[in-house]
């Protein structure tokens, strides 16, 4: 599923980028870690019409490591819980 970009979106990734500018290889033409990290906080801080209150999450394969930045460090600091697939395959009751 794709989402087109909002201009909310855009001025998060230069947030993200200002305080964390080794998220991304430069030399990579395509780098969408801070994308997915401000798409969940966007959708974390738009007001829900829901009947129940929605957890937003960030699934990854990336582990926290020590002050290396990464998408679990970047997501921390915009109150975004990431987790990895195992946990997510456990949480949603997944069974193989």
């Amino acid at each position: 599923m794709f989402k087109n970009l909002t201009q909310k979106q855009i001025e998060i990734v230069k947030k993200i980028l200002d305080k964390f500018p080794s998220l991304i290889d430069v030399e990579m033409k395509y780098d969408a870690d801070p994308w997915v990290i401000a798409l969940a906080a966007e959708m974390a801080n738009r007001s829900q019409k829901t009947l129940f209150q929605v957890k937003r999450l960030i699934v990854t394969e990336e582990a926290r490591r020590g002050n290396k930045v990464r998408i679990p460090l970047v997501s921390d600091d915009f109150s975004i819980e990431s987790i990895d697939v195992i946990s997510m395959f456990r949480i949603e009751g997944w069974k193989f």
